[in-house]
């Protein structure tokens, strides 16, 4: 039996790389154990219920903790033994996401994925839905649309907000200060109303305000996440920690959880911003614009993502998710201010959403965004820059 869904454009072009993949998701993660699966399983194939761990409900892991124990030479065993339909649904669709807006399933990608992160960025109209049909469904797909509101004007509200992000008139920070607007306007939105709450927030917000240490304290809440997740979870991430770290003279005690300031210490974020405003800003420009529009996709923004929230929590946690990627790749400038290779961004791009789009703890991350002083509309926009 065959399903319709709409799957954005960039979807169609997405083959999994297998063992030529450069960060395979088999590795770092836990990868789930569903109903369905253990019952295919059963029926098909019973040996196959060994490599479930049956109290955490994943499939089990090698001795080392470091990736699971079906990854073999690059691949799954599994996948190359058996075939896809014994995939479970976190193996076989990832990095497909497929969420129901009403009776209409879209599926989006994620850009942990290499390849996804990839043709997002190269392609010419990643974001257009088309038809499609599939034969398998995942067993669990939220319907994003909200009490009150209809399927269209909840794709209304998404379009436009895809529109905006893409809008390359504006620079990425003055796109995503409409976009947090779009989502404190939410609120108190009525399908009737969006888009004047939405104009009227554009015109009402504050005025920035930021400090000299919003750049350390990015960083410190990215070590701080990082430090609650296992160990050695992705040495892509440390390594991008660790460039950052050098350029913010810091250093982060993972098993004291603390900061300690280096000399240089003073004076870094006004010497990154310098270097960034030299090429960097307007030559990356076009890759953030992407990356914001993939984040709109993937959580369905505002209506999903980011676990139960609130609309202007959501807009919240994409602001520091976008200001943590800027300042991952402003450390990553070169002193002359020359705008940093491609496939470095890329590295960066992909290396911090394998971790913030999937293992950042939610509720961690508002915690430390209200001790930042964050919740303050006007700090909030300052981290925008």
């Amino acid at each position: 039996m065959t399903h319709p869904y709409q799957p954005y454009a960039v979807m169609t072009k997405f083959a999994c790389l297998g063992a030529d993949c450069p960060d395979t998701c088999c590795r770092g993660w836990d990868m789930p154990a569903d109903k369905a699966q253990l019952a295919r399983y059963e029926a098909q194939a019973p040996e196959l219920l060994a490599i479930i761990d049956r109290d955490a409900n994943i499939l089990k892991r090698e001795p080392s903790g470091q990736h699971c124990a079906q990854l073999c030479e690059g691949i799954c065993s599994v996948h190359q033994k058996y075939g896809t339909e014994l995939l479970g649904d976190a193996c076989y669709f990832y990095p497909r996401l497929l969420h129901n807006i009403g009776r209409t399933m879209v599926m989006s990608g994620a850009i942990s994925c290499p390849e996804m992160l990839r043709l997002i960025m190269r392609e010419a109209a990643p974001f257009v839905r088309v038809a499609a049909t599939t034969e398998r469904l995942p067993a669990h797909r939220r319907d994003i649309v909200p009490e009150g509101w209809s399927a269209a004007q909840v794709e209304a509200v998404m379009d436009a907000a895809l529109a905006c992000a893409g809008d390359q008139t504006q620079t990425p920070e003055a796109t995503l200060r409409r976009l947090l607007a779009l989502a404190e306007a939410m609120q108190n939105s009525t399908p009737k109303d969006w888009r004047e709450q939405w104009q009227r927030a554009i015109e009402d917000a504050p005025t920035d305000t930021s400090k000299e240490s919003d750049s350390h304290t990015l960083y410190y809440a990215l070590a701080l996440t990082e430090a609650f997740g296992a160990p050695g979870i992705s040495q892509k991430l440390h390594g991008i920690m660790q460039v950052m770290a050098q350029a913010l003279g810091c250093h982060f005690e993972r098993e004291s959880r603390d900061m300690q300031w280096l000399a240089d210490a003073a004076g870094a974020q006004a010497r990154l911003w310098q270097r960034w405003n030299s090429d960097a800003r307007a030559a990356l420009a076009p890759m953030l614009r992407r990356w914001l529009q993939a984040q709109i996709s993937m959580t369905m923004f505002p209506f999903g993502g980011f676990r139960a929230i609130d609309y202007a929590a959501r807009g919240a946690v994409l602001v520091q998710r976008f200001a943590t990627m800027r300042l991952a790749l402003m450390c990553h400038v070169p002193a002359s201010g020359a705008a940093p290779d491609e496939q470095v961004v890329m590295e960066v791009m992909q290396g911090l959403s394998r971790f913030m789009d999937h293992l950042a703890d939610a509720d961690l991350t508002m915690m430390i965004h209200r001790d930042a002083g964050w919740q303050n509309p006007a700090r909030l926009r300052g981290l925008i820059g």
